[in-house]
């Protein structure tokens, strides 16, 4: 394949800004494990992990459709469950020439998922661990949010301020709609359009009492929700904790740039999500 290449030279840096991006194909068995291309084995009938890697001159965008492509053939199907998660490889190449020193600098998206074609419910174990790992890696209660963030009062809360939370909300006992997702139970009320979610602790204590304090459990809540908004390209604009004075993070507002509450409904691990009765939160 012929490249073309833009070089640009100060002081001392390559930087390689055009080419041609990854052709779709299997990854050369012979090639090193960074070679461009994909490579999948089926660890149980129906589920199917992927791998693809592309090069350089190829966005993360175009990488993630030549995963899905792929994903989409082994299912012979573009209604599949996934779980995805992106990569990036970093080379570094040094050069010499004419008594200086040059380095070349380029990353390649990288994506690693597996493919549900029949939605059984064999990605549970990926996304929910997935959550977990990241609720527990961070060091604070409250999960990394923008820097212009404000936290809520718990108290002060309402169905309508900050967001206009026209579906599943109370005014005296906050979000009213029950969910589970790859077995973490959580409480959601959403904005008409569902781009706006209030993400709250289930009626009941976690099930992972023991194991986790409530603040870490909303935040694996929250990230499992984040996770899927992600896998289907949504992304969050803006999170706000709501925290109770004494207790904590009690839940997050997020505004997304999508349709989210439609995903959760379908995700569901129950396929009916039940209306809360009897919550134990005020807003």
């Amino acid at each position: 394949m012929r490249q073309w290449f833009w070089l640009c030279l100060s002081w001392g840096w390559v930087l390689v800004v055009a080419g041609c991006a990854t052709a779709y194909g299997p990854r050369d068995a012979n090639a090193h494990a960074d070679a461009s291309g994909y490579v999948d084995r089926e660890i149980k009938p129906g589920v199917h992990e992927i791998y693809y890697n592309a090069n350089a001159y190829t966005s993360p965008k175009q990488a993630r459709a030549l995963w899905h492509r792929r994903a989409a053939e082994l299912c012979q199907s573009d209604d599949y469950g996934y779980d995805l998660r992106e990569d990036e490889a970093f080379h570094s190449d040094i050069a010499y020439a004419s008594g200086m020193v040059y380095a070349s600098n380029s990353h390649s998206p990288r994506f690693y998922g597996v493919a549900d074609c029949n939605r059984s419910g064999a990605l549970t174990l990926f996304r929910a661990t997935r959550a977990e790992q990241q609720a527990a890696s961070d060091p604070n209660a409250e999960i990394h949010v923008p820097p212009d963030s404000q936290s809520v009062s718990q108290i002060k809360l309402t169905c309508n301020t900050h967001y206009s939370l026209t579906r599943h909300c109370s005014t005296l006992f906050g979000a009213q709609l029950n969910l589970s997702l790859d077995g973490v139970k959580f409480r959601i009320s959403s904005s008409q359009a569902g781009d706006q979610l209030y993400i709250a602790l289930p009626q009941k204590a976690p099930a992972y009492k023991g194991k986790y304090d409530a603040n870490e459990y909303i935040n694996t809540a929250y990230y499992l929700v984040k996770g899927i908004a992600n896998d289907a390209g949504l992304k969050a604009q803006a999170v706000q904790p709501v925290k109770s004075f004494l207790l904590g993070v009690r839940g997050y507002l997020v505004a997304f740039d999508g349709n989210v509450y439609s995903l959760l409904l379908r995700e569901s691990d129950s396929g009916t999500p039940t209306p809360a009765s009897g919550l134990d939160v005020r807003l």
